[in-house]
């Protein structure tokens, strides 16, 4: 929450179950249990998570207790938690529906949070799951429709109040209704199954981890990108071991990571550059010409508008995520207001052409045949 204020849920280790909520407001120095000793009891209860909207107002979600997910809200900075009603609360689809650590994402009072649906807890016996949402910080929550993947929901992401991605292991589901209904989404390039989180602010989500089911070397891992709702997955980096990241703005985000045998690594922080001018800009979009297209010869001429600068960069990434160019307009180039984009050494087929400037970026899907 600040410098000092933080909260952190926390389970009973291994089957004994319980959990309990602890805040600090010292740095982390000191931490004081929030909750009860009648909040989360073992071996039923489990904290699963801990999410605070702003200063006042947070919620916890725990496993099904006495018939209803044992969900809690505070509004008084988590000095005490009230339990949500069972009649607030969509009732679990069975015995073997429960809560997920760190599946969650939240924009606003709006949070969504992904279930386990495992029978008899055996992953090896998984069943249909779901994500519950609630628009109101808490107080009350509905249940989606049943989504295609099944066992569990390893995270949520959404990059507005209407669109956004789920996923468990390298399986995608998308939605465009707020979460209601939930669709397999098909897509190109990497996406990285250990992690995934929206940047604020953005219609952008980072994927970090795996692009592949088990990974096998170094080149199997990094961390990407998809602004078109998991559509497209363009590559940020590759052969850096991320495991899970994070962004608290749309300049401020961080990765943990594995440490090389010199200690190197651990924990990364994205680059502005990278993310940040990943957002369209509408004006640009506009004024992007790109003919002719489908082209032939994989040469393609680029008609720039009054505003583009020199040193705006051009690149092209290919359906697998790859930039097989990359350049940038130089001064001549933006005199003339044209500049061409010669793909002819690349195969037939689609790709996307960014056009990267200080205001935003430009997209413009480009054909060979």
């Amino acid at each position: 929450m600040s410098a000092t204020t933080a909260h952190v849920a926390q389970f009973g280790i291994g089957t004994s179950g319980g959990g309990e909520i602890l805040r600090t407001t010292d740095g982390g120095n000191v931490w004081t249990k929030t909750t009860t000793a009648s909040q989360f009891v073992a071996p039923v209860g489990f904290a699963n998570w801990v999410y605070f909207f702003d200063a006042n107002n947070g919620v916890s979600l725990g496993d099904p207790r006495n018939g209803s997910f044992e969900i809690y809200t505070t509004s008084n900075g988590g000095t005490s938690w009230t339990r949500v009603p069972a009649a607030n609360l969509p009732t679990p689809l069975d015995a073997d529906e429960y809560g997920l650590v760190g599946s969650y994402c939240a924009i606003g009072n709006t949070i969504w949070a992904g279930t386990t649906h495992l029978l008899g807890g055996s992953a090896s016996n998984p069943l249909p799951a779901r994500i519950l949402k609630s628009t109101d910080r808490g107080l009350t929550w509905t249940a989606s429709a049943i989504t295609p993947l099944q066992g569990f929901i390893s995270k949520v992401a959404m990059s507005d109040a209407n669109n956004g991605l789920a996923f468990r292991g390298t399986d995608l589901i998308a939605t465009t209704d707020g979460g209601a209904t939930w669709q397999t989404r098909t897509y190109t390039g990497n996406f990285c199954h250990y992690d995934m989180t929206n940047v604020p602010g953005t219609n952008i989500i980072v994927s970090v981890g795996s692009s592949v089911p088990t990974a096998s070397s170094f080149a199997d891992i990094g961390s990407s990108y998809t602004i078109d709702n998991g559509a497209t997955w363009i590559d940020i980096d590759r052969g850096n071991y991320h495991t899970t990241v994070d962004f608290v703005s749309r300049t401020v985000g961080y990765t943990g990571s594995l440490t090389d045998a010199d200690g190197a690594g651990g924990v990364y922080k994205a680059s502005p550059n990278i993310l940040v001018l990943n957002n369209r800009n509408p004006e640009l979009q506009k004024a992007l010409s790109v003919y002719p297209n489908p082209s032939a010869t994989g040469v393609f001429s680029l008609k720039l508008n009054s505003g583009i600068k020199a040193g705006t960069n051009v690149r092209v990434i290919d359906a697998l995520g790859r930039q097989v160019l990359n350049q940038q307009l130089n001064a001549t180039t933006i005199a003339s207001q044209t500049a061409t984009v010669d793909m002819s050494k690349e195969k037939a087929g689609v790709y996307t052409l960014e056009l990267r400037t200080d205001n935003g970026v430009a997209q413009q899907k480009l054909v060979i045949q």
